[in-house]
């Protein structure tokens, strides 16, 4: 498992709007609960939360995009897991359910996050690209 930092030039080369799975790791999952000021339920050291990563540019700015999944079917955002074929053989320790969901926060929002900056994402676990996942694009974001 690499993480996107260690990825030489894979910020700078990373395609606009082209999908990417990701792990995040319990201490980054606490930086970002403290940003956000939202709990992503996870209470153990060694666990991870799957995301969906992507950027995007706006005006000559690059932007991060970050939709944050669970097994848990409370959303009726899903998620096809099958659509990055390389998740098992680039982060064969997680076991992904093929049928995810987006996060939903304690108050009933779904969780996608817009980042601004590149720091926040060095951290995540590249887990391969995704497949027609479009329809994240029209979720309600965050910005931090």
């Amino acid at each position: 498992m690499k993480r996107i930092g260690s990825l030489q030039n894979f910020i700078t080369v990373l395609p606009s709007n082209e999908k990417f799975l990701v792990l995040i790791d319990y201490p980054q999952l606490i930086d970002l609960e403290k940003l956000l000021k939202v709990k992503l339920g996870v209470t153990h050291e060694k666990k991870k939360r799957p995301a969906i990563l992507w950027k995007e540019a706006e005006e000559s700015k690059e932007f991060f995009y970050l939709v944050f999944l669970t097994a848990s079917k409370k959303t009726s955002v899903s998620v096809d897991l099958d659509f990055c074929p390389n998740k098992n053989s680039l982060c064969k320790k997680f076991w992904f359910y093929r049928n995810s969901y987006v996060f939903q926060t304690l108050d009933q929002k779904l969780l996608a996050v817009k980042i601004k900056d590149v720091a926040l994402i060095s951290k995540i676990i590249y887990c391969g690209f995704c497949e027609d996942l479009d329809h994240l694009n029209k979720m309600n974001f965050i910005e931090i």
